[in-house]
């Protein structure tokens, strides 16, 4: 008989009950007076019908059991685990947005209990194969460190790159110098007749040929410097792909991560919304300003004992006012008194006094005036 794990641990969506805590339903839930459980708009909610039996199941063979889950309602999730009277058969917990790896990592820490010694229920396959993963090999390296190794390696293929352009420039100096003097040997050469035993000209020769074979050779390690150069180049090229693909990768996990828990914040604030709700506010508002534009007709409607007098009648007393008072003025036309005559200035009686003698003609241009304004 295989042994006991050590550990059970179940997730909580399409495991224990057929929904997504953040999405199908509608925290906060609460047991009706029938004793079934339902969300905020009154739906009943179940568990599948096999749960309860089964962590009893388990509870009698003595294996604890932990929940973990990867929902962002995590009050809704622990909520409903109260509800259906689950939480007492749980001895861990961890409900948060996550990796199931970092869930089961945190109950190791707290449990002690060792991977190979859990069994876990899950509905997702990504999730079993990644925490199946736990506890067979070591960790592998983090982005960061794989980043940071690269990196050196880099450092190391460029050094190499330096190292093999120097040897090629090197090869090729030496190719260069041997065939230089391959082409000069004949300046070595001794006149014929001088040299009876011909040793000065197989010298010669053998010269050539050593200078000739040292050149090729230097050549031929040429040949071999650039082929490793191009490798290194090669491989240079594909650590550096692979770092930048590394480093993208990280960032993209970063900003999904980021995504999830401004979906998760954005769920959350408009938990108590919705588009039915939002449209009956709307509806509300507009009544009530056409209620309070009505109310505001009504004030400035000029009200009293005026409202009940014929405007036309009015209009009849004005009109035999003006008339009385036309004929009163024609009676009184010939009452009118006189006016008194507009009094003239009287005229001196006395002599005026002779002016200077250049002034006369000015005087009596003067009087003539008056005497034609008097009469």
């Amino acid at each position: 008989m295989a042994p006991l794990p050590k550990l059970a641990v179940f997730d909580l969506d399409y495991t224990l009950w057929p929904f997504w805590v953040d999405t199908h339903v509608d925290p906060p839930f609460h047991k009706s007076s029938d004793g079934t459980v339902r969300d905020r708009q009154g739906r009943t909610i179940r568990l599948y019908p096999e749960v309860p039996e089964v962590l009893d199941r388990f509870r009698g063979l003595g294996v604890p059991m932990a929940a973990a889950s990867r929902t962002g309602e995590i009050e809704g999730a622990n909520q409903l685990l109260e509800l259906f009277d689950l939480a007492r058969y749980f001895v861990q917990r961890e409900i948060y947005p996550g990796s199931k790896v970092t869930h089961f990592e945190r109950l190791q820490q707290k449990t002690g209990v060792p991977f190979s010694q859990m069994i876990f229920f899950d509905d997702e396959k990504r999730n079993i194969v990644d925490v199946s993963k736990l506890g067979k090999k070591e960790k592998g390296p983090t982005p960061e460190e794989a980043i940071q190794k690269l990196k050196e390696t880099e450092k190391i293929l460029i050094k190499k790159q330096e190292f093999l352009e120097q040897k090629i420039q090197q090869e090729l100096q030496t190719a260069k110098k041997h065939g230089t003097k391959n082409k000069r040997g004949d300046r070595g050469k001794v006149p014929k007749g001088k040299d009876p035993g011909g040793k000065q000209g197989l010298l010669t020769l053998m010269f050539k040929v050593w200078a000739g074979s040292a050149a090729l050779q230097a050549l031929r390690r040429k040949k071999r410097l650039e082929q490793q150069l191009a490798q290194t180049d090669g491989t240079l090229s594909t650590l550096e792909f692979q770092r930048e693909a590394i480093e993208n990768a990280t960032t993209n996990a970063e900003v999904l991560r980021t995504m999830e828990l401004a979906a998760h914040g954005m769920k959350k604030a408009y938990q108590d919304m919705d588009i039915d709700k939002v449209d009956e506010l709307m509806a509300d508002i507009t009544e009530q300003q056409e209620v309070a534009q009505q109310i505001s007709d009504a004030i400035s409607r000029p009200v009293g004992f005026a409202d009940d007098v014929d405007e036309d009648e009015l209009l009849e007393e004005l009109e035999e006012l003006e008339q009385e008072e036309l004929a009163r003025e024609l009676l009184h036309v010939g009452d009118k008194e006189e006016e008194p005559p507009v009094k003239l200035p009287s005229v001196p009686s006395t002599h005026l006094p002779a002016g200077p003698a250049p002034k006369a003609d000015e005087d009596e241009e003067a009087l003539k005036q008056l005497a034609e304004w008097v009469s």
